[in-house]
């Protein structure tokens, strides 16, 4: 998927970029991909903390309130 642009390395090649949410993949264009969203670990480059319990429970929600919107 990075050989193809469709996913970046994060500024600080901590994880994939990301959109200031942390949900939404960003492509080598940083341009959203649709349909292709992350949460946990994967975004500490734009999330520092992305691996405890309440955050990654905020973060679920915040997505699946973002899929719920978009059906």
């Amino acid at each position: 998927m990075r050989a193809d642009g469709l996913i970046a390395t994060d500024a600080f090649a901590l994880g994939i970029e990301c959109d200031p949410e942390g949900l939404q993949v960003l492509d080598a264009e940083a341009r959203p991909v649709p349909g292709l969203h992350l949460l946990g670990p994967i975004t500490r480059g734009r999330l520092w903390e992305a691996t405890a319990v309440p955050e990654l429970r905020a973060q679920a929600a915040r997505l699946a309130e973002r899929l719920a919107a978009s059906v």
